[in-house]
């Protein structure tokens, strides 16, 4: 990361935090430092995240503390898709819970972050809309999919990946999956 118009504070504390260690408290306090000090807010928002990012990966229950869930913002996207879709289509035949999950990749350590809403009719297509970040320094991805699951896999009818930028072209997709299988 290019660093030059930083404080030289602000450099060293970022040289600390990089060479990994530093330890909860130290990091906290560090967090806790920047947040009261008069530096300048890239400074403050640099060392904050660059603090967040070690937390997360080597303190998760302090990072969720300090920071919320890694995936609140996920959950906040997503929810703002699911909200109008309940609205818009009659989910109560969903053969997968309704709701906000999160991915078993996750859940087994394998990924960063996975989150995602889908839909499974009776005839075992499935739509599924993801949030995904496999590492904490990667970016968030929006990941769409249609596919046949079950006794009859046949595995991925159709699927996009797009940056988070590009959310709402995703939602569409979404929409219109779900316009092809809800009711079937």
């Amino acid at each position: 990361m290019e660093n030059s118009n930083f404080l030289p504070i602000t450099k060293k504390m970022l040289a600390s935090i990089e060479n990994g260690k530093l330890s909860k408290k130290e990091l906290l306090n560090v967090h806790n430092n920047y947040q009261k000090e008069d530096v300048p807010d890239e400074d403050r928002e640099l060392i904050s995240s660059s603090v967040e990012k070690l937390l997360r990966v080597k303190f998760p229950a302090a990072a969720n503390k300090i920071f919320g869930a890694k995936d609140s913002e996920a959950r906040d996207m997503l929810g703002k898709v699911l909200s109008p879709i309940e609205v818009e289509f009659d989910l109560s035949n969903n053969k997968h819970k309704n709701g906000i999950k999160t991915g078993g990749n996750v859940i087994s350590g394998e990924a960063f972050l996975y989150t995602y809403i889908s839909y499974k009719n009776s005839t075992g297509i499935a739509a599924h809309f993801a949030l995904s970040q496999p590492n904490v320094d990667d970016e968030l991805r929006v990941l769409v999919s249609m596919q046949q699951v079950g006794k009859h896999n046949a595995g991925i009818i159709d699927t996009h990946e797009f940056g988070a930028e590009e959310f709402s072209q995703a939602q569409q997709i979404y929409r219109n999956y779900l316009r092809q299988i809800v009711n079937e």
